[in-house]
């Protein structure tokens, strides 16, 4: 997949969850985002062999047993390592962590908190100090961070802390369409293609030729239709790369 993980810190209170898409389709986000760990000096763990957290089979057949047995498989990988904090860089996976396996009753341990929100409290604790960059950029609202978990500002702030100055879409927040998912474009390449042009119309709406996404899942569908003249950024890319470790 091109990744590589960096040493577990076994015993840390942080867990870091990537999710299938960043770990195999999207690997440099799952790169970028540990690269910022490293650089804030968190101490993290990660599961080298990473179970499902069942989301995609949600997604395809809704809530049957094949999930729930998922889902309680990857509970007891994460209840197992003692962490406090579960920091998820997905999310989808999020989402699922949060809602979904909670009316199930499987009690997941470690507090869930969001890639965004987390990196986005490492730079206003000083932690992270992003270089004043500057320029327009849009930005694309995922549906599961801003529709079911109801978190806008963060990356925002994250944004804002590069120097950039945001052009939001007409749909945004809670309004802000899908774009697609990686496991609908493995299905239905086609579709999801349509589905992002649909996305890039409504950035192509706004004076910005740069659109930010924030979740891997994001990132997959975006870039199957990016149009010419215009660039599509990863937020936690964007970030390592105008950041610099001590």
């Amino acid at each position: 997949c091109g990744l590589a993980l960096p040493p577990s810190a076994e015993g840390a209170e942080v867990l870091v969850w990537l999710g299938a898409t960043a770990r195999y389709a999207t690997p440099e986000i799952a790169q970028a985002f540990l690269s910022l760990l490293g650089k804030a000096k968190v101490s993290f763990q990660i599961l080298a062999d990473e179970p499902d957290s069942g989301v995609a089979l949600y997604d395809l057949l809704g809530p049957v047993e094949e999930v729930r047995q998922a889902a309680s498989r990857s509970v007891e990988a994460i209840n197992g390592t003692g962490s406090r904090q579960l920091v998820v860089l997905d999310s989808y996976d999020a989402a699922f962590f949060l809602q979904t396996i909670r009316e199930w009753g499987i009690e997941l341990k470690p507090q869930v908190v969001t890639a965004t929100a987390f990196v986005d409290g490492l730079v206003k604790q000083g932690k992270l100090k992003p270089e004043r960059v500057g320029g327009l950029v849009t930005y694309h609202d995922g549906s599961r961070l801003a529709r079911d978990l109801d978190e806008h500002q963060p990356a925002r702030d994250l944004l804002a802390s590069m120097g950039f100055e945001l052009k939001e879409m007409f749909l945004n927040r809670r309004l802000a369409k899908c774009c697609g998912t990686t496991v609908f474009g493995l299905y239905a390449p086609d579709l999801v293609r349509k589905i992002a042009k649909g996305r890039w119309a409504d950035a192509a709406r706004t004076d910005a030729r740069i659109l930010v996404a924030a979740c891997p899942q994001s990132a997959f569908a975006l870039r199957q239709a990016v149009p010419e003249g215009f660039a599509l950024e990863d937020l936690f890319v964007l970030l390592d790369r105008h950041t610099q470790g001590d």
